[in-house]
């Protein structure tokens, strides 16, 4: 988001977003094999392709189809990110402290 001019928390993403920004992508940023490096944008597309293939949405799938034959009744994608989810669980991270939302 950022290389598209959009900073961390300046606004809400969309998987539309994500497709959207990534359409615009003309070329790789390394050959293949010469480089590695973490990006998310994989995993927002296996998002919209689940979403796509299944008819629910990511949130819906993971607890039908996982989270819930798992007998995980306290996990779950917070795709509302306004969403208070009491306890949650924050990325790992140091010196940030006892963050909560």
């Amino acid at each position: 988001m950022g290389i598209a001019g959009m900073p961390l928390g300046s606004r809400t993403y969309t998987h539309a977003h994500v497709v959207d920004i990534l359409s615009r992508q003309t070329s790789l940023n390394f050959p293949p094999g010469t480089h590695w490096s973490y990006s998310n944008s994989g995993y927002n597309l296996a998002a919209v392709i689940v979403a796509r293939v299944s008819g629910m949405s990511f949130a819906e799938f993971s607890r039908t189809r996982l989270f819930e034959p798992l007998g995980l009744s306290h996990t779950s994608w917070r795709d509302v990110y306004t969403r208070v989810v009491p306890g949650r669980a924050i990325a790992y991270a140091t010196g940030i402290g006892n963050l909560r939302g």
